[in-house]
């Protein structure tokens, strides 16, 4: 296989229905001594999953799933941004209580603030002509990047309702999740998944 360009030489950005892989890999729940993944074309461009389950005869399963496949101009839409460094990484309550927390607060307001310091505290706020509403989680685990600079505060504001995208589709439980942001810069979340493998929010501030 070869690139577009030199530059490009190994890569390609495909998108899929997530729906479809993961039925395509369902027997990966079960014993199997392989599974494959390639990109082929079978009149239209496609992910085929080759699986082998135990058997006298070595059974083959096989799933092909449709692929657009995304035109050089688009890749920027789909680059990692560039993130500053983070001076402390802060440990966040459960997955299913944090969910819950912005699903009942998000229609107040079309912000949220985190108010997130070194001696292990945030603050979720939410701010209206008429109420101010605040949760505060204390006494959390915190690792800082130098560990003279404990008192450090920052504070981030992000759109409410692309906080509520990521929690709404993340449906993972008692995971371990923590946070790390800049000031009025950006705010970063990640749900660990397993080891090598986690789900990463990152959410530019809004100014008012």
């Amino acid at each position: 296989m070869s690139g577009v360009d030199e530059e490009h030489n190994n890569q390609i950005v495909l998108t899929f229905n997530p729906i479809k892989m993961a039925n395509a890999l369902t027997m990966l729940k079960g014993v199997v001594k392989y599974c494959k993944i390639k990109l082929t074309n079978k009149d239209f461009p496609c992910l085929t999953v080759q699986l082998e389950v135990p058997s006298t005869t070595g059974r083959q399963i096989t799933h092909d799933v449709p692929v657009t496949v995304i035109p050089t101009r688009d890749w920027a839409e789909f680059e990692i941004p560039q993130l500053p460094d983070f001076k402390s990484v802060i440990s966040m309550p459960t997955l299913k209580s944090i969910r819950n927390l912005v699903e009942k607060i998000k229609n107040l307001a079309s912000h949220i603030t985190f108010f997130c310091n070194n001696s292990g505290e945030i603050a979720m706020v939410v701010e209206t002509d008429e109420v101010t509403v605040a949760s505060n989680y204390k006494n959390l685990e915190v690792q800082l990047d130098d560990p003279d600079d404990k008192n450090l505060e920052v504070s981030c504001r992000v759109s409410a309702k692309e906080l509520g995208i990521y929690f709404s589709c993340n449906q993972f439980q008692d995971l371990k999740m923590y946070c790390c942001a800049t000031q009025d810069h950006v705010l970063k979340i990640v749900v660990e998944v397993r080891p090598f493998v986690s789900l990463n929010c990152i959410l530019w501030a809004v100014a008012l």
